[in-house]
């Protein structure tokens, strides 16, 4: 099914692509222009659904859409997601995901991450290994901050990985210390 230019409005799910079908959609407006009131859901695609929503205007709606399918892509807007963070290696003491967003455009993906490191804890490991929401395609590639700190920050993964290493500019440990705010950011091709 192709929609574009398609306005939905007051519904409590403004599109809902169910298992096994294919949607393209084109500039689709999600909410009420009125400001009357909105969707509650934008757009909800179902597992194997396929196909893309690119460019959506999203406005008065009560929640982010939800996207459980990844042969669906919802293109030129910013989605939140919950990455698991784990130790490349050592200790890993509590850290806090501050924010966790990306967007696709086309092909590629680019991811923004804001992590916090516990206020009494320090991070024996040599760095962190955070998911990101697709696959690579090539290498991923990225930097990042200390921005408690104001070290330098890489970021790396191999083609095919579904996480990104993020690690001190020189490998030096620690990684980050009690309380420090660190953030990682990169763009790459997605499968």
């Amino acid at each position: 099914m192709l929609l574009n230019g398609t306005n939905f409005a007051n519904n409590q799910i403004g599109v809902h692509v169910t298992n096994g079908a294919t949607l393209y959609a084109t500039a689709p407006a999600f909410g009420d222009f009125n400001n009357a009131a909105g969707n509650q859901y934008p757009y909800s695609i179902d597992a194997t659904a396929k196909g893309w929503i690119k460019a959506p205007v999203l406005r008065n709606n009560i929640n982010q859409g939800t996207n459980i399918s990844t042969l669906f892509d919802v293109c030129d807007i910013w989605l939140d997601y919950m990455p698991t963070v784990t130790a490349i290696a050592g200790t890993l003491d509590p850290v806090t995901v501050t924010s966790a967003r990306y967007k696709i455009t086309n092909k590629s993906l680019e991811v923004q991450v804001a992590l916090k490191a516990a206020a009494t804890a320090n991070f024996g490991a040599s760095g962190l290994i955070a998911t990101v929401p697709r696959a690579c395609r090539t290498h991923l590639v990225g930097t990042g901050s200390n921005v408690t700190a104001g070290a330098m920050l890489q970021c790396r993964s191999d083609p095919g990985a579904t996480a990104m290493v993020i690690f001190k500019y020189d490998n030096t440990h620690p990684f980050v210390a009690a309380g420090n705010i660190i953030t990682a950011r990169s763009i790459f091709e997605i499968v």
